[in-house]
C-alpha cells in the first residue's frame, strides 16, 4: 500500500485498488469523523444458524453460480458456464481473497493456489465477497459509512456465498476444499460458524486471527488505522493504534506533500493514486475526498465486525477439516496467542509466548539460501492441524517450501 497510510490488519498487498473503489461512491454529505456510531456488541459469540443466517443463504442460494465467480480456471470454468458436470471432472478449489477490497477486476489466478492445484489437480476458483456485488451493483450506500449492522450483514452474505458455491460445486460431483487469506481468513471462519464445512474436504486458513484484541477493533471501527508492532522476542504481539482519523491522516498527506507541482500536480498524480482520485485539475476536489475517506471508511467497518467475533469459543467443534496457518511476525493481524493455538489444536487454553509451544515435529526449509524452520501442532484425532513459521504469516509461499509437501499431501483426494 502506497497511496493512505492504513492500518495493515487484514490486508493482502492490494490495498491500492481502494483508489478506484472510491469512484464508486457519489456522495451528497458525510458523516462527522470525529463521532462515529459506537459498536453494539464489542464482542460477538452469537450461535450460527440465526433465522438471518438462514435466510441469507436461501437468498444467495438462488442467485446464478456465475455471479458468485470472480476468475476461473477453465475446467472450472466449463462447469460454472454450463452449470452442469464437466467430462474431465477436477477437483475445485475455493480461494477466499483478502482486502477487502470492492473491484474485483484486478484479482487474477497467477500464482493463487498454483502449487495445490498442481499438487492435486485442482480447478481453481476466486469467490467474490458481498462488497463487490453491492458496489457493482450501486447497493451500497452512497451518502455515508455503512453502519455496524450493515457491516455484519454484509459479511454474512459473504460468508454465505463460500458455502453456497462450494455446495454448488459438491452436488454436481465435484471434491470442493478451500484456501483462504487475510481478511477471507476471517470470512472463512464466519462461514464454519454460520454454515459448517460440510461441502468441503480440507479448508486452508492462512493468515488469520480467531479473537483479534478489542484495541484493534474499536479503532478499525472508528477509523483509525492499526496495527502490531514485534515485541522482545521478535513477535507481533504489540498493539499499535493510531490517533488521527483517516480524514485527519489524508489532510496531513495532502499538507505535507513535497512533490513537485504540489499533491495534485502531475507528478503526484503519477505516484499516488490517492491524489489522482480526489483532484480536480490542481487542487483538491472536497466531495472527492470525501468519498475515498468513507469508501476506505466502510472497508475497515467490515473487518471490524468479523474482528469482534471469538471464534476459539464459536469454532471449537467446527475444525476437523481445517489446517490453520500463522506467522510470528505478522504485523497485519498479528501472531496468533497460545490460547488461539491451543483451542485449534484441542488442548487447554493457556497463556504466555508462541515461543514456548512444543511442536509435534518441526524441521527447516531452506529457499534462496535462507533456511527457516516450519512447525507443525497436531494434537487428537479429528482437530485442526496447526502449522506455523516464527517469521512473517502474510509470506505465504513460506507454506509450500516444506520438501515433506504435508500441506500439499492433504488435498490430495
Amino acid at each position: 500500500m502506497n497511496h493512505q497510510k492504513t492500518s495493515p490488519v487484514f490486508t493482502h498487498g492490494i490495498r491500492p485498488l481502494l483508489a478506484a473503489a472510491a469512484a464508486a461512491f457519489v456522495l451528497a454529505g458525510c458523516p462527522n469523523p470525529s463521532k462515529p456510531d459506537n459498536p453494539s456488541n464489542p464482542t460477538k459469540t452469537t450461535p450460527g444458524l440465526t433465522p438471518r443466517a438462514r435466510e441469507i443463504l436461501q437468498d444467495v442460494r438462488s442467485r446464478p453460480l456465475k455471479s458468485l465467480i470472480v476468475e476461473a480456471d477453465p475446467a472450472a470454468r466449463a462447469v460454472i458456464d454450463s452449470s452442469s458436470s464437466s467430462p474431465k471432472k477436477a477437483n475445485i478449489l475455493l480461494y477466499i481473497t483478502g482486502g477487502p477490497v470492492y473491484d474485483p477486476a484486478p484479482l487474477t489466478l497467477d500464482a493463487i493456489g498454483l502449487q495445490i492445484a498442481a499438487h492435486a489437480n485442482y480447478a481453481r476458483v476466486i469467490v467474490k465477497q458481498e462488497q463487490m456485488i453491492r458496489r457493482a451493483d450501486k447497493t451500497l450506500p452512497t451518502d455515508r459509512t455503512i453502519t455496524d449492522k450493515e457491516a455484519e450483514e454484509i459479511n454474512l452474505y459473504s460468508a454465505a456465498i463460500i458455502y453456497a458455491v462450494g455446495e454448488r460445486f459438491q452436488r454436481m460431483g465435484y471434491k470442493v476444499s478451500i484456501y483462504s487469506h487475510s481478511f477471507g481468513s476471517f470470512v472463512v471462519p464466519e462461514m464454519l460458524r454460520r454454515y459448517g464445512d460440510e461441502p468441503f474436504e480440507r479448508i486452508l486458513i492462512a493468515a488469520g486471527r480467531l479473537d483479534m484484541p478489542e484495541a484493534i477493533v474499536q479503532s478499525f471501527f472508528d477509523g483509525k488505522a492499526a496495527g502490531f508492532n514485534l515485541d522482545a522476542d521478535k513477535i507481533a504481539s504489540q498493539v499499535s493504534l493510531e490517533n488521527r482519523t483517516k480524514r485527519e491522516d489524508v489532510d496531513l498527506q495532502i499538507k505535507n506533500d513535497t512533490t513537485s507541482g504540489g499533491f495534485c500536480g502531475a507528478a503526484s498524480k503519477k505516484a499516488n493514486p490517492m491524489a489522482a482520485e480526489i483532484c480536480t485539475g490542481d487542487t483538491v476536489d472536497e466531495n472527492k475526498k470525501t468519498q475515498y475517506i468513507n469508501a476506505d471508511w466502510s472497508l475497515n467497518r467490515l473487518q471490524a465486525d468479523l474482528g469482534r467475533n471469538r471464534y476459539t469459543a464459536l469454532l471449537k467443534d467446527k475444525l476437523s477439516k481445517v489446517i490453520y496457518y500463522f506467522g510470528g511476525q505478522d504485523i497485519s493481524v498479528g501472531s496468533l496467542t497460545v490460547r488461539e493455538v491451543n483451542t485449534l489444536a484441542g488442548k487447554s487454553t493457556g497463556s504466555g509466548s508462541v515461543t514456548s509451544l512444543t511442536p509435534d515435529s518441526s524441521r527447516p526449509v531452506t529457499r534462496n539460501g535462507v533456511t527457516r524452520t516450519v512447525h507443525t501442532i497436531n494434537d487428537a484425532s479429528g482437530r485442526v492441524a496447526v502449522r506455523y513459521s516464527l517469521e512473517d504469516g502474510h509470506n505465504l509461499p513460506i507454506l509450500f517450501e516444506d520438501t515433506q509437501k504435508d500441506i500439499l499431501d492433504s488435498f490430495t483426494p
